[in-house]
């Protein structure tokens, strides 16, 4: 990414210049991407709507695969309520295919944005992503 075009600390911002949830979404589905590529997984399927269910439809040979990304901007790590994990496992039941969920969290790399949860386009940031976890309820 390229270099800040913001200087140190909290400048004078408009809404306009806040990263909008689509471009965070955004953001966030191309970092999953990724370890999709990277696994060599196949992408069946993908919406990337904030609240779709699943974002991502992939295989790996036979095996089907729902992935759930949820974006924020740091301090906010986005999880999985309870409810929408159970309503994915039962319509990923339907298709024999296993659930998983994704949670990217961005955040400044300036340290006062940074601890003030302000992500502004044009920014360096940082990402906070720890890899698809398997979705289970036992």
């Amino acid at each position: 990414m390229a270099q800040s075009k913001w200087k140190p600390g909290i400048p004078e911002y408009t809404d306009k210049d806040r990263i909008s949830h689509e471009e965070l979404m955004t953001m966030a589905m191309s970092r999953v991407k990724e370890e999709i590529d990277e696994k060599g997984y196949e992408i069946a399927g993908m919406r990337n709507e904030a609240n779709a269910v699943p974002n991502y439809i992939v295989r790996d040979g036979d095996k089907t695969m729902f992935i759930v990304v949820r974006a924020g901007v740091i301090p906010v790590v986005p999880g999985l309520p309870v409810q929408m994990g159970r309503a994915m496992l039962q319509h990923a039941e339907k298709f024999g295919a296993e659930c998983y969920y994704a949670s990217v969290a961005f955040g400044s790399k300036d340290d006062d944005r940074f601890s003030a949860g302000l992500l502004l386009r044009d920014d360096e940031y940082l990402c906070k992503y720890d890899g698809m976890k398997k979705v289970s309820f036992e």
